[in-house]
């Protein structure tokens, strides 16, 4: 999944998947977590969040079920728009 690079202290990107509703989270340290049967409404209130590490923390963190990935050999995360599939 393409993400989307965002300005955070936290978090590197997020991307977002149409087909299997999954917000994906990359952090600066390299971790990745994978947030299911996500709305896309949340991905775009994410995007636009004054601090995106407050919007995970306050309105995905213990209502989405999530797991981490696997660690990226490299980021996948783009410069350009969509920033989701």
């Amino acid at each position: 999944m393409k993400r989307l690079k965002v300005t955070s202290n936290a978090i590197r990107s997020i991307g977002y998947s149409h087909d299997q509703r999954h917000l994906e989270v990359e952090f600066h340290n390299g971790r990745r977590y994978v947030y299911e049967d996500v709305p896309h409404t949340m991905f775009s209130r994410m995007l636009n969040a004054d601090s995106h590490g407050d919007f995970l923390h306050q309105e995905l963190r213990g209502v989405f079920k999530h797991r981490e990935l696997p660690a990226d050999t490299e980021s996948k995360a783009a410069d350009e728009e969509p920033g989701y599939e």
